[in-house]
């Protein structure tokens, strides 16, 4: 049978040993470096891809409302934010985020709760060159 020694280490010698070591110290910088990437690769992808599918319920929406032509046509008349975020697997917040961009870059307006599109291409367009953009990556 071995016998078996125990050491007691205090812990602020052993911080204070693991601080003053630069390989740690690099060890410490590259993983959260790492870790960083990651997360804002998972951040980026969620978004893209919750944008790209709103933009598609959009355009669904657009052509399954009776009366799309030439003038405005309001798409959620039947369908609540939250029914959207629902749909496009995202949270309400990010719905009014996506429709404050949609709105700003003029492919929608927005009039109290109606989301009304003036020309259906323009819309069907950036969702299709963001579709492209998000393969291409």
């Amino acid at each position: 049978m071995k016998t078996t020694k125990v050491i007691n280490i205090d812990k602020s010698y052993f911080i204070k040993a693991l601080i003053n070591n630069n390989l740690f110290e690099e060890f410490t910088n590259q993983i959260y470096t790492r870790y960083e990437s990651i997360i804002q690769r998972l951040i980026n992808t969620s978004q893209d891809s919750c944008i790209s599918r709103f933009m598609d319920l959009l355009v669904s929406l657009y052509y399954l409302s009776e009366n799309h032509g030439p003038a405005l046509t309001p798409v959620d008349s039947f369908l609540s934010r939250q029914d959207m975020a629902e749909l496009v697997g995202t949270h309400v917040t990010n719905i009014s985020k996506f429709l404050l961009s949609l709105e700003l870059q003029g492919l929608i307006l927005r009039r109290g709760k109606q989301i009304l599109i003036p020309d259906i291409a323009p819309l069907r367009h950036a969702c299709e060159t963001f579709k492209k953009k998000k393969s291409e990556a």
